[in-house]
């Protein structure tokens, strides 16, 4: 086992001029952790006796520079030393600061421990970082009087981990030992490639949607995105190679963001996600906060950490009111300004209106935090108008009020070579919850009970497509005629088109000569046939 350094430099604190047994004895440390372990070179005389072994030519350089040339992996988070455990693999870098300053590179090797010259083999595996480092300054401050220095994890090593239970792609996962929990989770939960789909699918039309429907996507609004999930990410168990066991609880981690929720893995950790049970006990907590959700229970939970699994209040509310509603009956009605001061760090208390003491309240199964506000209604709105108006643009309106003559006149209506009476009109296709339609699942519905044939069923899908939001306006008679009975409101989004009038029409099909014929005022459908060149030879003129 061999040490890289990376750069010498005198310490200001060690004067040029010193006794000799103390540069003696800074010169034996040196010497002792930059040698290989193959055997002590002569050290040469020259004015820097060590220029050699600190130059980085020799073979420990290459040996260190190896170990440092391994692909880089990304850390969730930052590591910290009391939660980090030590293992065969991860590469240390040992700093020392007297009595010179250097750098060295301690790989542990494959039966956990470091190789110091000199002293010996340490043993580190198994323990945290910060047991690691006290035990290899010890070592060498027991040897070497003189030493100061620290060691810090230079880069995690590989490890190999099996995620079972409640997940997509379950299975064995090679991360790293800076990994945490949640990280392997989401990497399991990444669905695989299905490739081409199958029979079935085709005749369905495709692959299913993966689009919500209305009922989960208001769910998701209102009781968080975990009201359906079979996992039961509370009650995350990792058992490790020792035989010991961790709990991971990963919503109390996103609120808290402390490691002690979310442990790091080691080698051989088995991950089970369970099933999520419905009859299990629930906490929520509901209304105007940033992360609506319904948990399961913990015990022990306290209403602060119901509230931080929140994400707290939701600041652009207006909070009315909190309450603490339990299943006996016995609600507690809550200080908002003190629900307001809550934050990820732990140890904030709250109170009750009803009580002048902090109070940091303990859950029972069942409780719901609801959280009451203003309502927040929109009276504003805006649509467009493009095309043959005077000025194309985006145009303030009132949603439900505002009208479709109203808008032509802001834009400054129409210019001379618009066609009114064929304009169109799209507006936004929505949901109960204001959110885009599922249109493959409209379509299902549609057909759930239909008895069309093949030919009717692919017009309409086609056709939907085509007209996919076109709202249906006379528009002939409203802005030809001037019925103003034929006027709609506008809501937000709403976009009119005015297409250009170019004073002709289309003949297709069987005629003689297909294209753009002239109008004239008086013609009819034969004047135009006749313009085409007449009917071709395959045509039914019945």
């Amino acid at each position: 086992m061999t040490f890289f350094t990376r750069s010498a430099k005198r310490n200001p604190r060690v004067p040029r001029s010193g006794t000799l047994a103390a540069a003696a004895g800074g010169l034996t440390l040196l010497a002792a952790l930059l040698l290989p372990l193959t055997g002590f070179a002569q050290v040469e005389s020259s004015a820097n006796p060590f220029e050699k072994i600190l130059g980085g030519g020799g073979g420990n350089s290459d040996k260190a520079a190896a170990l440092l040339s391994r692909e880089a992996v990304p850390v969730a988070r930052t590591v910290e030393a009391e939660h980090y455990v030590c293992g065969a693999g991860d590469v240390l870098s040992l700093v020392i600061t007297m009595p010179l300053n250097t750098e060295a590179v301690l790989p542990v090797s494959a039966d956990g421990a470091v190789i110091i010259p000199r002293i010996g083999a340490v043993q580190v595996a198994g323990m945290t970082l910060a047991e690691a480092r006290v035990r290899l300054q010890m070592a060498l401050q027991k040897k070497y009087n003189s030493f100061e220095g620290t060691v810090s994890l230079l880069q995690p090593r590989p490890i190999i981990v099996t995620v079972q239970g409640e997940v997509n792609t379950p299975g064995l996962l090679k991360v790293t030992a800076a990994t945490p929990v949640s990280l392997a989770l989401q990497m399991a939960d990444i669905r695989q490639d299905e490739g081409q789909p199958s029979a079935l699918q085709i005749l369905q039309g495709g692959e299913a949607s993966d689009n919500p429907g209305y009922r989960e996507r208001l769910g998701m609004r209102y009781f968080g995105a975990r009201e359906m999930d079979a996992r039961a990410l509370r009650r995350v168990i990792v058992q490790h190679a020792d035989g010991t066991t961790s709990r991971a609880d990963i919503p109390m981690y996103e609120a808290t963001r402390e490691a002690k929720y979310d442990p790091l893995l080691r080698e051989g950790d088995i991950i089970i996600v369970p099933h999520r049970e419905v009859s299990a006990p629930t906490i929520a907590v509901l209304g105007a906060v940033q992360r609506p959700g319904v948990f399961d229970y913990v015990e022990g939970d306290k209403l602060s950490d119901l509230l931080r699994m929140g994400f707290g209040l939701d600041p652009s509310r207006s909070i009315t009111q909190a309450e603490l509603i339990r299943t006996d009956g016995d609600n507690i009605t809550l200080d908002v300004d003190q629900l307001k001061s809550i934050g990820p760090v732990k140890g904030t208390f709250l109170r009750t209106t009803e009580s002048l003491e902090n109070e940091d309240i303990t859950l029972r199964p069942g409780d719901r935090l609801m959280v009451y506000a203003v309502p927040n209604r929109a009276g504003g709105g805006s649509a467009v108008v493009d095309g043959e108006v005077l000025n194309p643009g985006t145009y303030p309106i009132t949603p439900g009020k505002t009208t479709l003559t109203e808008l032509v006149h802001m834009a400054g209506g129409f210019t001379a070579e618009a066609w009114p009476g064929l304009a169109e009109l799209y507006r936004r296709q929505t949901g109960v919850d204001g959110f885009a339609l599922d249109q493959d699942r409209e379509r299902n519905r549609n057909f759930e009970k239909s008895n069309l044939v093949y030919e009717d069923t692919l017009y309409w899908a086609i056709g939907s497509r085509v007209r996919e939001g076109q709202v249906s306006v006379d528009f002939h008679r409203l802005f030809v005629k001037g019925d103003g009975a034929a006027n709609v409101t506008l809501r937000d989004g709403d976009i009119l088109l005015v297409p250009h009038n170019s004073g002709t029409v289309y003949v297709y099909g069987q005629v003689q000569s297909s294209g753009f014929v002239p109008w004239r005022e008086g013609m009819d459908f034969e004047d135009f046939i006749a313009r085409a060149g007449g009917f071709g030879i395959a045509a039914d003129d019945a």
